[in-house]
């Protein structure tokens, strides 16, 4: 993602927390956008102007495990990069 945010400023990126179903859904939407907002951060750290990037928490939405033992799937960041005006 770095080096096509680099390379093409017209692009834009949507960063996406997500959490795990243990917790409320107010922890857990806390949880993922804090989530998200580090890997923005993290972005903005290396030049990537803030404005270019966009984040959002979607809690326990998009769950992709239901048992116990793989919830770690589910406790993380999605990053999509787009051209405004595509969508």
């Amino acid at each position: 993602g770095l080096n096509k945010m680099a390379r093409w400023p017209e692009k834009k990126m949507i960063v996406t927390g997500y959490a795990d179903k243990r917790g409320t859904d107010k922890y857990n939407l806390l949880l993922s956008r804090h989530r998200a907002q580090k890997v923005r951060d993290y972005y903005i750290s290396k030049g990537i102007k803030p404005d270019r990037i966009y984040f959002i928490g979607r809690g326990k939405t998009d769950l992709t495990c239901d048992n116990p033992g793989c919830q770690e799937v589910d406790r993380r960041v999605e990053v999509n990069i787009y051209t405004p005006g595509f969508w």
